[in-house]
């Protein structure tokens, strides 16, 4: 960062340092609100198909899961 000519870039190196802060922190929490929905996102698929082991090929098609 040292050969970054700041006024040429029109901000500081203070303000860029707290813009690279904040988008750090979002991109965290972006992350690890993606990591979150997919792992409840596999266990609802867990729990579907023991579900769905639970019945007969009588019930599903009842159900209308198969034909």
């Amino acid at each position: 960062m040292s050969a970054i000519n700041w006024e040429e870039a029109g901000v500081t190196r203070a303000q860029f340092q707290a813009w690279w802060i904040e988008h750090s922190r979002a991109d965290y929490a972006r992350k690890a609100a993606e990591t979150a929905a997919r792992s409840l996102a596999a266990q609802k698929a867990e729990h579907k198909v023991k579900a769905l082991a639970k019945l007969t090929n009588e019930e599903k098609q009842l159900l209308g899961l198969i034909r």
